[in-house]
């Protein structure tokens, strides 16, 4: 039997917590996911790349390197990853800044939309 290493590679998630859920579902969405909150709050119905999969509060929910989401119980999730960047990034932009860049460019996104994401002091050059 061969041994095999796991690749090093990058991704982005957010611990799926109350306090976090609307900017958790948020993020999902706006990086082309699709999740479903339960009416108790506690589990995310979470459409992945082999179906649905559901996330309890607590778990991780992770954005993998071809932009699938999926969840990770918190132990395995801490045991598997570390922080890569230590810069506090603003969670609720991650992919919305993204997107509006894309967007601006090709005239498909007012510039309400972009100065909620940028902020009127930094326009489009």
């Amino acid at each position: 039997m061969k041994r095999y290493r796991k690749k090093p590679v990058e991704v982005r998630a957010m611990w799926f917590v109350r306090d976090e859920t609307k900017s958790l579902l948020n993020w999902i969405s706006r990086c082309g996911g699709k999740a479903t909150l339960s009416p108790d709050g506690k589990h995310l119905a979470i459409e992945t790349l082999e179906g649905t999969m559901t996330a309890n509060s607590g778990d991780f929910v992770i954005q993998g390197v071809k932009g699938e989401f999926y969840s990770c119980r918190e132990d395995i999730f801490l045991m598997t990853y570390d922080v890569a960047d230590e810069q506090n990034e603003d969670r609720e932009k991650m992919c919305a800044m993204e997107k509006i860049e894309v967007d601006y460019y090709r005239y498909r996104v007012s510039m309400k939309d972009y100065n909620e994401v940028f902020g009127p002091e930094n326009p489009p050059s």
